[in-house]
């Protein structure tokens, strides 16, 4: 089969379903057939898994439109300039001194 991740370390988010699938098909076998119909394809992923049907939902349907999955973004907060807290007074005399320096060749 070529869907199979080779040389790539599954990291423990992943690792975790891995074992939740185990599970889940332990118990299917030890039930002698499937625990839910097999009619109820996302609910048995979602049980399966063990995450919300919501999120099979979605998912399922983000990869409709785009079938490269991607992560979702890590929000980060922004650190405020260093210049915020100066006085405009010095924030001039910063800017023309960079400005002098660079007049006379002293970034080049």
């Amino acid at each position: 089969m070529s869907g199979f991740i080779q040389g790539k370390t599954l990291r423990s988010q992943s690792r975790q379903m891995v074992v939740n699938l185990l599970a889940y098909f332990q118990q299917e076998k030890d039930n002698g057939g499937p625990l839910i119909p097999l009619t109820s394809v996302q609910e048995r992923v979602s049980t399966a898994l063990g995450v919300s049907l919501a999120s099979v939902k979605r998912i399922k349907s983000e990869h409709k439109l785009n079938p490269v999955l991607s992560s979702p973004g890590k929000k980060r907060s922004r650190r405020k300039s260093k210049t915020v807290d100066l006085p405009e007074s010095s924030k001039m005399i910063i800017r023309n001194t960079l400005y002098t320096m660079y007049t006379n060749s002293k970034f080049r």
